[in-house]
């Protein structure tokens, strides 16, 4: 039986996708890649996953609508982390509730640890 994480990757900048490509693999963690809001939600519903980083800010869907179309496909406690180039208070400013399907937030440009922790702690892996 495998015990395996699945984590969809939604990130339509190249270079952070294959980026956040090489942190999952070289953490040990299956993934599965869309660069639009319509691939993330297509794989949503056709493919197994146990989270999703997600970058809010997509030329397609609002990162933020993806997250609660997930939340309601796989349930509420379902973990979703947010990708983006603004602040967390950026976009409480925004909009106040922006941030509600998120367990995290991952600021742009990407810091290597602060990925690999946030891997540890919302996507631990059963030995």
């Amino acid at each position: 039986m495998s015990c395996e994480k699945i984590i969809l990757i939604v990130e339509d900048d190249p270079d952070c996708a294959v980026l956040l490509d090489t942190i999952l693999s070289h953490c040990g963690y299956k993934h599965l890649m869309a660069n639009t809001g319509k691939a993330a939600m297509k794989i949503i519903d056709e493919e197994p996953c146990d989270g999703i980083f997600l970058d809010i800010s997509l030329p397609d869907i609002d990162g933020i609508e993806i997250a609660r179309y997930a939340k309601d496909k796989k349930g509420p406690s379902f973990p979703i982390i947010a990708l983006t180039g603004y602040s967390a208070g950026e976009l409480k400013n925004i909009n106040p509730h922006a941030l509600d399907s998120f367990r995290e937030v991952c600021e742009k440009p990407f810091d290597v640890q602060k990925i690999e922790k946030t891997l540890q702690k919302h996507f631990p892996k059963v030995l």
